[in-house]
């Protein structure tokens, strides 16, 4: 089991903790559950749009640690940073895609509750979620996480798009509720 190679790595795994505890958990402490909505806003925005360029779920935090670990200590990092914590670390015997289907169901469980707590509800954004949602669950049924995406893969090009859509959609409405104070 490798928890780390160096005070670098160490920091990118702190890093990459806190963002998935914040993500998953940031909803439930009153502090952090504004800044908890827009991180997992980002985290979405940078897996379905970014990872249009940079493979489906693109982290950019997973992407730096796997530069950082390949030019310093020549480990390739799994695509999935829970990959690597769950499978590679904890020799937990799971695969990957049920890994990214946990991880689908759980941000977007966290999204919905982080709406919830922030009081920004409505039946059309919950509709929204549903069929976002689902249509992550079909992409990670017949792709795996971090395959490229091509122009005729035209079901995840408009899976990303419909999340781009749900995130504009609430940014939107979070506009709206702070313009009408």
């Amino acid at each position: 089991m490798l928890l780390y190679f160096d005070k670098i790595d160490l920091i990118f795994n702190i890093l990459h903790i806190a963002v998935i505890l914040i993500n998953c958990l940031g909803w439930t402490y009153k502090p952090v559950k504004k800044f908890s909505l827009y991180l997992i806003l980002i985290t979405l925005f940078s897996w379905s749009i970014v990872g249009i360029f940079g493979g489906i779920g693109f982290c950019p935090i997973t992407y730096l640690h796997s530069k950082y670990l390949l030019s310093n200590h020549d480990y390739i990092l799994p695509f999935s940073y829970l990959d690597y914590i769950f499978i590679n670390n904890l020799d937990f015997d799971i695969s990957s895609r049920t890994i990214s289907l946990i991880s689908i169901i759980v941000i977007f469980s966290s999204l919905y509750l982080s709406l919830a707590k922030n009081n920004i509800k409505s039946k059309f954004l919950n509709i929204l979620l549903l069929c976002t949602v689902i249509s992550w669950i079909l992409i990670f049924s017949h792709y795996n996480l971090g395959s490229k995406i091509y122009l005729y893969d035209i079901e995840v090009i408009l899976s990303c798009f419909l999340t781009l859509f749900y995130i504009s959609c609430i940014l939107k409405k979070i506009a709206v509720i702070k313009s009408n104070y």
